[in-house]
């Protein structure tokens, strides 16, 4: 067994392998060989990943900035409409300012 580990084995001198190791050799090989494409295949898919995941995020930011544009285009419209039609819309509503509360709160008329 020592000769074994040491190199020396009396009959299979230097180089020559046993036809058994030949073949675990070879397997060793081919599993080397599809270890490393895998690893190639896995490392461009990552990089397509990270590349969808900075486009997901970059629609998710102009998705937020478009609707707080939007909802900050309704608000002011809403502002502008409210005083475009001096108070129409809270008087429509029954709303009046300063309608008889103490502190001049709105106060419903029902």
């Amino acid at each position: 067994m020592d000769e074994m580990r040491d190199g020396g084995g009396g009959e299979g001198e230097g180089d020559q392998r046993t036809p058994e190791e030949e073949q675990h050799m070879s397997a060793i090989e081919r599993e080397k060989a599809v270890y490393k494409q895998s690893f190639a295949e896995l490392r461009e898919l990552k990089a397509a990943i990270e590349q969808i995941q900075k486009m997901l995020e970059k629609g998710r930011v102009k998705l937020q900035d478009d609707f707080d544009e939007w909802y900050s285009a309704c608000l002011n419209y809403e502002a502008r409409d409210t005083v475009k039609h001096g108070g129409a819309v809270a008087a429509a509503a029954g709303y009046t300012p300063g309608g008889g509360g103490a502190g001049g709160e709105q106060v419903r008329h029902d």
